[in-house]
């Protein structure tokens, strides 16, 4: 899942490194879209007096991608992330309306590998990690094919 997840960090980073500032006036995202036209940048921000903010989650660098991925394939607010996708245009500046529908592509894509694949893949593992060590505290370990059978039968007709 880590290589999966490192091969859609890079190409994450490559396309959004920087472009998921925002504007914002005492923690509350500012929209500047009527003053400044269809977008505004880092500079218009800070002339206003506002501050120029990073969002939480975001493709910055490697780490931050990789925890956003993970987030992601939780299902944990993806649609934020899609949505700042899709409204970013260049560096120090922020987008108001919808630029590029491609990225939902790319994005459900990821929801599907991540999500769909690999956490089912782990909850597997975890589940078969229970019952082997399940098998072991009730020392049915030691136990061949043919004896778990027997005693599934002898189960089978005792509760019948």
């Amino acid at each position: 899942m880590l290589l999966f997840l490192l091969i859609f960090g890079v190409i994450l980073v490559s396309q959004f490194k920087g472009k998921y500032f925002t504007c914002s006036e005492e923690g509350v995202e500012v929209t500047m879209l009527e003053e400044y036209g269809e977008s505004y940048s880092k500079w218009d921000c800070m002339n206003q007096g506002k501050v120029w903010i990073n969002d939480v989650y975001t493709f910055d660098d490697i780490p931050n991608a990789l925890i956003t991925l993970f987030v992601m394939s939780t299902t944990a607010g993806w649609q934020d992330v899609l949505l700042h996708s899709i409204t970013t245009t260049e560096v120090d500046y922020d987008a108001g309306e919808e630029r590029s529908s491609l990225w939902s592509v790319f994005f459900i894509f990821v929801m599907i590998v991540g999500c769909f694949f690999f956490l089912n893949l782990f909850i597997g593992v975890v589940v078969s990690t229970f019952n082997t060590e399940h098998d072991k505290i009730g020392k049915n370990d030691l136990l061949t094919e043919k004896q778990r059978e027997w005693i599934d039968l002898k189960l089978l007709v005792f509760r019948s």
